[in-house]
């Protein structure tokens, strides 16, 4: 059985991974090899994955101090919710100005 100071590495470890998944996702939008199908209302997501890359790091170093597993599950549960829910806007929760066409990334119209 895993001691609470292990469980709490396991969990440090995949909130890094969050981290990591956040900076693609933000500098994928930022060279444009991703969108939220919004145009310039894609700048807002630019703006809320910065936002919650910050909020997410000052969290970490945080309980890296404090220790609460439980407080600690609870917020990284509700990260990788709000990645998954950015994730989809991504793919096929696209807006109106670039649809979904099964492709991840945005293929340039350009020719």
């Amino acid at each position: 059985m895993p001691s609470q100071l292990s469980k709490f590495r396991y969990i440090f470890i995949f909130q890094w991974l969050l981290v990591i998944l956040g900076i693609s996702l933000f500098g994928l939008l930022l060279i444009g090899k991703i969108s939220f199908g919004y145009g310039l209302g894609d700048l807002t997501f630019l703006v809320i994955i910065f936002g919650a890359i910050i909020t997410q790091l000052i969290f970490m170093f945080m309980q890296k101090r404090k220790k609460n597993l439980k407080l600690n599950l609870f917020i990284t549960v509700l990260i990788t919710g709000f990645y998954l829910f950015l994730v989809y806007k991504a793919t096929v929760g696209r807006g109106p100005e670039q649809n979904w066409d099964g492709q991840i990334f945005v293929q340039s119209s350009s020719h």
